[in-house]
């Protein structure tokens, strides 16, 4: 199996599936639901800089999310 590692650790520009999310707040869980942000989603990063937000490809919708959110969020190579 791939390696697990949280999204703002993971390769730029590769499709990565999510494995889990390591949020326990419901209005972060239901904001990531409403990005299509869920386990077994595909994603791609394709701007990554520390602090700054993520932006991510999530099927045909560009979105970003918080620099500090990435962390749980966790992902493998696809």
């Amino acid at each position: 199996m791939a390696e697990v590692v949280p999204l703002c650790q993971a390769d730029m520009n590769r499709l990565l599936k999510v494995v889990r999310i390591e949020a326990t707040q419901k209005e972060v869980v239901s904001k990531l639901k409403d990005l299509n942000i869920r386990r077994g989603s595909k994603i791609k990063v394709f701007q990554l800089s520390k602090n700054s937000p993520l932006m991510l490809a999530v099927g045909d919708a560009r979105v970003a999310i918080d620099y500090k959110l990435s962390y749980a969020i966790f992902v493998c190579n696809q």
